[in-house]
């Protein structure tokens, strides 16, 4: 009975034992991973205590049936300290996990590396030519202009602009036209908020100076007229005396401002203040030049100092573009849109550089297109190189030149194929801001010409509003005073600018309108001809009702012929346009007949009855020979006679190819009259 006692006792210790470390095991295997991954502690406590007595039956009658050598294989494996390999597996990957996390926080993510713009860079000298941003002065410009395509759209433009937002505080990046046109400190801060296929162009933000040259100012001396002698050469008073003083019409002058406060100008003067270098309407002149170019245009009749504006009633929108002597471009192009939207009529930039702008003149052809006239001045360089300088040299814009007292051009006025006209620029009595105060001055530049002309399309825009660009040029045209060579020039353009001519343009003059017939060459044919007469103002057609036309009789021969154009009712003079009835040509050329050092040239015979039709029309015919297809040099032979059907041309070169056209002629009173051209053929020499 011991014996068996002490057995059962020992084998029940060893299963105590054995459920004992079953609970242990199962405890710690669901503590562990409770207190890793819960997410709160209060939370995690009852989980644990919940398994645990979930498990304790199962577990305690799974380790039951252990043997007493696993039992024992467990104690040694806890003695030692080893993990149990459910614990092992548990672990590893919240460690490993752990590891990747403070990995990632450690690592810098690579910086993306931007594209480099420079080769969408335009840059371009005075010619147009293509030159490296490398070359350029960086005085020259402040920063670069960027274009974006037109396809563009607004979410890209947006997003654009969202990473504008996020540049760092020594970048700028700053909108000058709406989701269109942008101005950037840097190529690298481009590169940062635009994606290369979205840009279209970029281009240096070039600086422009004061009509292109330092001021003069002049010691004083009297006045040469009543309020100068640039009124009489131009004719102000002509306007006056008849009721014309440019009201209803509004010149955007961009430059350094204006003090609106000056006793020379009217108080309703200024319209519409614009600072396009900061954005506000603080306009003043801390320099002189903007107030000096406003009381050219239009300082009052009624102030008591002797200094009067070529149409003292136009209305002024002064908009600020210089800081200090220096203006930019995305300053200019956002003063003309300014002068555009607020209503201006005329704009007039007495400012100007060497470089070529795309900007600045898509802005230009942008207010012209809106009917505005824009008007700048040619520069004060033709000392200093006579260089070309925009805005005043682009199609879109009437360039001007200066003129001295004696209607000669002055020295110091640029000269090149894009003045289209001249005004005074010399010896003007204009307000000049110096450290002390504001004073009455004589003042040299083309900087006072331009506004001169801005003043004379105010006059145009004030009985006309809808007159653009290109009429007010065709006017400039017909009523300039010619000066220097006959008809266009480089220093004078079209001629001085005449007020005088200008208002008998507006006002009824058909003799200085244009003038254009539906045909100026006939051919003959043995009947009389009709062309029909269209007259035009400001590139306007002028009602038929205004004008009578005269045509000639006769008109059956070859010969010149005149048709004269009659003002009726409120129009008046007399206008005379030219055609001509030319020769025909009557038959086509035959195969050349080729020798050495010659070619005959033959062509087909008339009928009698063609012979009898074209006997008064037809008195011999011309040849011409050329080694070049476009004949600009030939060899040139007549023959006289209408019934003629050959000419031999001599002295030529042996084996070479020779192009021939032929084509009749008619002499009346001395002057000689040709046909068209036959078509050409060719031939190889012996």
């Amino acid at each position: 009975m011991k014996k068996e006692d002490t057995m059962n006792r020992t084998e029940l210790m060893k299963r105590l034992v054995a459920l004992l470390v079953a609970v242990v095991f199962v405890f710690g295997t669901m503590l562990i991973p409770a207190q890793i991954y819960a997410d709160e502690p209060e939370n995690q406590d009852a989980a644990v205590t919940e398994t645990t007595e979930e498990a304790t039956e199962p577990e305690a009658a799974e380790n039951s049936e252990l043997t007493e050598e696993e039992v024992a294989e467990e104690e040694a494996a806890e003695e030692d300290g080893e993990a149990a390999p459910e614990e092992a597996e548990a672990e590893a990957p919240a460690e490993e996990k752990a590891e990747a996390v403070e990995a990632e926080e450690v690592a810098e993510p690579e910086e993306e590396e931007l594209p480099d713009l420079t080769d969408l860079v335009v840059a371009t000298d005075e010619n147009g030519n293509s030159i490296s941003i490398k070359s350029l002065d960086k005085d020259d410009y402040k920063g670069f202009l960027f274009k974006i395509k037109e396809n563009t759209s607004k979410i890209k433009i947006k997003k654009m602009e969202k990473a504008a937002k996020g540049l760092d505080e020594d970048q700028e990046i700053e909108e000058v036209i709406d989701d269109e046109l942008y101005v950037a400190d840097s190529l690298e801060t481009i590169a940062e908020v635009a994606p290369e296929k979205q840009i279209e162009y970029i281009e240096p933000n070039y600086r422009r100076t004061m009509f292109g040259g330092e001021n003069k100012i002049l010691g004083s001396k009297p006045l040469s007229g009543d309020y100068g002698w640039q009124h009489d050469m131009v004719n102000s008073y002509y306007a006056w005396d008849r009721g014309l003083y440019g009201d209803g019409a509004t010149v955007a002058v961009l430059d350094t401002g204006a003090e609106t406060d000056l006793p020379i100008f009217d108080s309703d003067t200024f319209v519409d203040k614009y600072n396009a270098v900061n954005g506000t309407k603080d306009v003043t002149d801390y320099i002189g030049h903007g107030t000096a170019v406003s009381a050219t245009i239009a300082s009052s009749l009624s102030n008591s100092y002797s200094v009067r504006g070529i149409m003292p009633e136009t209305k002024i929108m002064p908009v600020k573009v210089f800081t200090d002597e220096s203006a930019y471009d995305d300053d200019i192009i956002d003063g003309i849109y300014h002068a555009v939207n607020y209503g201006a009529d005329v704009i007039n930039m007495s400012l100007g550089g060497t470089y070529y702008s795309t900007s600045i003149k898509n802005a230009c052809s942008y207010a012209a297109k809106k009917r505005l006239i824009v008007v700048a001045a040619a520069g004060n360089e033709a000392l200093d190189g006579n260089p070309i300088e925009y805005p005043a040299a682009y199609s879109c814009v009437i360039s001007v030149g200066a003129v001295n007292e004696n209607g000669k051009h002055a020295s110091f006025s640029n000269y090149n194929k894009y003045v289209a006209v001249a005004a005074p620029g010399e010896d003007i009595y204009l307000p000049w801001r110096e450290s002390d105060g504001w004073y009455l001055e004589y003042i040299d530049g083309t900087s006072f010409a331009s506004p001169m002309v801005a003043a004379m399309a105010a006059m145009v825009k004030s009985r006309y509003p809808s007159v653009a660009n290109t009429g007010f040029l065709n006017m400039i045209k017909k009523t300039s005073i010619d000066k220097g060579a006959k008809g266009k020039d480089k220093y004078y353009g079209y001629g001085i600018m005449n007020i005088k001519k200008a208002y008998r343009y507006m006002y009824g003059d058909v003799s200085l309108y244009a003038g254009y017939l539906s045909c100026i060459r006939y051919t003959y044919s043995g009947y009389t001809k009709t062309p029909k007469v269209k007259i035009k103002r400001f590139n306007s057609v002028v009602s038929s009702s205004n004008y009578s036309v005269v045509y000639p009789k006769g008109r059956k021969k070859v010969g010149t012929y005149k048709i004269t154009v009659k003002g009726k009712g409120s129009y008046y003079g007399t206008k005379t346009l030219v055609f001509k009835i030319c020769p025909p040509l009557v038959k086509g050329l035959k195969k050349l007949k080729v020798g050495e050092h010659k070619i005959t040239v033959r062509w087909k015979k008339m009928s009698k009855k063609q012979k009898d039709k074209y006997r008064s029309a037809i008195t011999g015919y011309q040849v011409r020979v050329s080694r070049k297809a476009n004949f600009s040099k030939s060899k040139k032979v007549k023959v006289k006679g209408i019934g003629k059907t050959k000419a031999v041309v001599k002295g030529l070169k042996s084996n070479r190819k020779y192009y021939v056209q032929y084509r009749s002629y008619k002499v009346v009173n001395g002057v000689t009259y040709y046909s068209k051209w036959s078509k050409k053929k060719s031939a190889w020499t012996d």
